[in-house]
């Protein structure tokens, strides 16, 4: 159930992915006529610790069976989680606050460098932008904290171009502003 964020195209014309603010991702193989669920396929601890109320999801334009998903709630800290075999299984390679099912703002943030495929960078919700140069496997903090990221993408004219909005918080002291990166979001 839930609020259906977004959907995901891939490289292969007949599958395609949605993410679900409390249901986890879905998959469907005949181009968007039919869904299955995936949450199913993630273990216990990961359901405990929500990481099927999804924020945003990235898709491998090399794979179609590759992709990299955020989540989790204000209940339990999630992350990101990695799919390799078209969510058969699911591995969590980031601890990090995404309220998949939490205040619904515009935006993706979660952003692929289409220059770089393995390139990702994420927003959290006040942990500030992580980049991962291996598609998803490790992660790196590459700003401040006190951001609330609503909007993270890359340029795709120029090579290395990327930007992150964030919205204010008095209440939580977190800034707003428009951020450029000019070396790939390092």
């Amino acid at each position: 159930g839930g609020c259906v964020s977004g959907v995901e195209f891939t490289s292969d014309p007949k599958v395609l992915y949605s993410y679900v603010d409390v249901g986890g991702p879905y998959r469907s193989d005949d181009g968007g006529l039919s869904w299955r669920p995936l949450h199913g396929n993630m273990d216990l601890g990961l359901r405990n610790h929500q990481m099927d109320q999804l924020k945003c999801l990235s898709v491998d334009p090399r794979d179609p069976n590759s992709f990299v998903a955020v989540g989790g709630s204000d209940y339990a800290v999630g992350g990101a989680l990695v799919s390799h075999d078209g969510g058969r299984s699911f591995r969590k390679t980031l601890k990090s606050h995404f309220y998949g099912n939490g205040p619904r703002r515009e935006g993706r943030v979660l952003a692929r460098d289409p220059f770089a495929p393995d390139r990702l960078v994420a927003g959290g919700d006040g942990d500030g932008l992580m980049l991962s140069e291996d598609n998803g496997e490790t992660w790196s903090r590459v700003s401040q904290t006190n951001c609330w990221f609503n909007d993270i993408r890359f340029d795709t004219a120029v090579r290395g171009v990327a930007y992150a909005c964030c919205q204010a918080d008095a209440k939580r002291g977190f800034i707003e502003g428009l951020f450029e990166s000019e070396n790939g979001g390092r």
